[in-house]
């Protein structure tokens, strides 16, 4: 088998809507990959999102300044509505990155 060397693309060809999941970051090999998904995503640009109700908030806050610290910030309010009745509401932290500069 002979090596296989990645060259990535310049820009995306199309807006996508991708979400990358990681089983845990136990291990270097996923703590590799995630290294490599993050470095294209602040290349190309990115939507995160972070859950208000989330025990977790105040993790995926400290992500998005460390590596979008000039992402736009915007609050986005949900509220979900099954058979008629409306459920609670829930406010998103969403961060708009560009693609780099």
């Amino acid at each position: 088998m002979s090596p296989v060397e990645y060259v990535p693309l310049e820009k995306a060809s199309k807006p996508w809507k991708i979400c990358v999941s990681f089983p845990h970051m136990k291990d270097a090999y996923w703590l590799g990959v995630d290294y490599g998904v993050v470095e294209e995503a602040k290349r190309l640009g990115f939507i995160g999102v972070c859950d208000t109700t989330d025990g977790r908030l105040p993790t995926c806050e400290k992500w998005m300044k460390e590596n979008a610290p000039d992402a736009e910030q915007v609050v986005m309010t949900t509220q979900r509505f099954f058979k008629g009745h409306a459920g609670p509401s829930i406010a998103w932290k969403v961060y708009i990155e560009p693609p780099g500069k």
